[in-house]
């Protein structure tokens, strides 16, 4: 009865997080006097939406609609991080490097989510939900601990520090 709106719902997800890693970019913008950037953004992902929402939707439907508004947000959101770090004083290298790191972080704590509900549970319960929820933080934090032990990630500090000092 639920199942055709899972798909859309995973993609729009997906959109959802490209949007909350694009939502720390507006402000940095405005407060160093330019409020005119993130607006340029927000149209490029408009003339996106306007030429690929008829194609996609003819072809795949309301997974496609949902398909283009994530591609959409990662296009933008992306262009938008890349932007900021150049701002910041940084380049793409940087950006990978810094970025880099807790996205992996975060991919192999969900894969150990992902193994352990296989593992451990048939179903879907509250308490299945905050067992996994508990593997999963234990899991990031045991990430970021060896990322910060045996590579050179430095955590969030030294994108903080840039911060501050593109403020000053």
């Amino acid at each position: 009865k639920r199942e055709p709106i899972i798909v859309p719902m995973q993609l729009l997800s997906i959109a959802g997080l490209a949007r909350g890693l694009g939502a720390t970019i507006g402000p940095l913008f405005q407060s160093q006097g330019l409020p005119n950037i993130p607006p340029r953004f927000s149209i490029v992902k408009l003339i996106i939406l306007a030429i690929g929402l008829y194609p996609v939707v003819n072809a795949w439907g309301m997974n496609g609609a949902a398909g283009l508004v994530a591609v959409a947000g990662w296009i933008t959101g992306s262009a938008a991080l890349l932007v900021a770090f150049r701002f910041l004083g940084g380049g793409f290298a940087e950006a990978v490097q810094s970025m880099g790191y807790p996205a992996l972080n975060t991919a192999v704590m969900a894969l150990v989510v992902l193994g352990a509900r296989e593992f451990l549970f048939d179903g879907y319960s509250a308490i299945s939900f905050f067992v996994l929820a508990l593997i999963g933080m234990i899991a990031y934090f045991l990430m970021v601990a060896v990322s910060v032990r045996f590579t050179p990630y430095t955590a969030p500090s030294a994108l903080i520090d840039r911060i501050r000092k593109a403020a000053a």
